[in-house]
């Protein structure tokens, strides 16, 4: 049997250190030790290569549309986007491999729109993020820091960056309205897959995180002054205002703190913008810039509490993988969260994008911490049990083997 996968990152060749894309690289992994499909990997690449293949693993590097990186370069300024971007390149693929199952991971990218072109092939879409969701909550938190001069490059990038998300939701919508097959992992996504995919059945398959957070457990660190840990990135509905607002009403209300993120640093336009408008010279935030998963796990052991600030997530892996630890954890209630973490059972939700509410959970439990340390406790049981290898092999090779014997159903299956 031949699964064709379509990923937005290149998997195992890629190095599981990778701050992002590394459950794809973990799954593949388990996929390959399963040893009962030859598997196939399409991902876009930033130079032209040849397929190749590597261990048990066929490649199919795919380079963005435009002939050069100018041309290409110009089109990410210029925020276009193509609605049938390398759609000839991917049947050709598929003709080439002959799958029998094609497997898509994530909406974000404009693989699904093969669907409409891939025959009898049972097609398996993933859901990571609904860019749909994402576009409505962009501009989250940033409303009161106007644009006050265009020349300033973080107009430009978040403009751009709206632009690009918003034609990306168009096409995300069709791919959705055309699918069979969803898969995801939280109500939230179920929820949403239930009214942008109404002809799909739905299954439930959860995510393998990265070996080495499995390996490690979190123990109380003896820090002089309380450690928080958080990563983000620069995108204004990841949370980054919230996190430097609610920061700075911790560090009025006299509260000693050290506040270490990973994912940025101060070159990120986010950062631009807020310090432009707020000023961020007196206040213990510390940027650690992106970081491999050795260098995570050290941050997280180390850490007294994980912060989640995001305005919107499907699953955020970065909180998965502090659980997973039984590192504390505070967290916004976006999105899916709330299929992860059972407030006050395995950590603390707070509202997603208030800064003050988030600054107030954080002071009260620095009072309460013994109660957030058993949470922790809590939380790396269940998600042991969620993130768990072979359950989640199991709950993939299930639903392959269903699609495999049945296209026709349409119900939602805990597998």
């Amino acid at each position: 049997m031949r699964i064709l996968w379509f990923t937005n990152t290149p998997g195992l060749i890629s190095g599981s250190k990778n701050l992002s894309g590394g459950w794809i690289s973990s799954l593949q992994e388990q996929v390959e030790k399963q040893g009962e499909f030859e598997l196939g990997l399409v991902f876009y690449s930033d130079h032209q290569k040849n397929p190749f293949r590597q261990g048990s693993t066929h490649y199919f590097p795919v380079v963005r549309k435009g002939n050069t990186r100018f041309k290409r370069k110009m089109m990410e300024i210029m925020a276009q986007t193509s609605r049938n971007e390398n759609l000839g390149r991917f049947l050709e693929i598929i003709e080439h491999f002959k799958p029998d199952l094609i497997h898509i991971h994530g909406t974000e990218n404009p693989f699904g729109l093969i669907i409409p072109h891939t025959g009898n092939i049972p097609v398996l879409l993933s859901i990571q993020g609904i860019m749909n969701s994402i576009l409505k909550k962009y501009f989250s938190g940033i409303d009161t820091y106007r644009f006050s001069d265009w020349r300033k490059n973080w107009d430009f990038f978040l403009a751009r960056n709206y632009t690009i998300y918003k034609k990306r939701a168009a096409i995300e919508r069709e791919i959705l309205a055309s699918v069979k097959h969803v898969a995801g992992r939280t109500d939230w996504d179920r929820l949403i897959a239930g009214l942008l995919a109404p002809k799909a059945s739905y299954y439930h398959i959860n995510e393998s995180l990265r070996p080495v957070f499995y390996q490690s457990e979190w123990k109380p660190p003896r820090n002089k002054k309380i450690r928080l840990f958080s990563t983000v990135s620069d995108q204004p509905y990841k949370g980054v205002n919230v996190l430097l607002e609610a920061a700075i009403e911790l560090h009025r209300a006299g509260l000693e703190f050290e506040w270490r993120v990973a994912g940025i640093d101060w070159s990120a336009v986010m950062l631009k913008m807020f310090h432009h408008e707020v000023g961020l010279n007196e206040i213990p935030v510390h940027l650690c810039g992106k970081l491999d998963q050795d260098e995570m796990v050290n941050e997280l052991l180390g850490a007294d509490c994980f912060i989640q600030v995001s305005q919107i997530e499907n699953s955020s892996n970065s909180l998965a993988e502090a659980m997973m630890l039984g590192l504390p954890c505070i967290a916004t209630a976006a999105g899916g969260t709330f299929s992860m973490l059972r407030n006050g059972k395995d950590g603390v939700l707070a509202p997603e994008g208030d800064p003050f509410a988030l600054a107030g959970t954080i002071l009260e439990y620095s009072n309460r911490y013994e109660e957030l340390i058993e949470m922790g406790a809590s939380a790396r049981v269940h998600a042991l049990k969620r993130h768990d290898p072979e359950t989640v092999i199991g709950q993939l090779m299930s639903t392959y083997k269903t699609l495999l014997k049945n296209d026709k159903r349409r119900e939602y299956h805990e597998v």
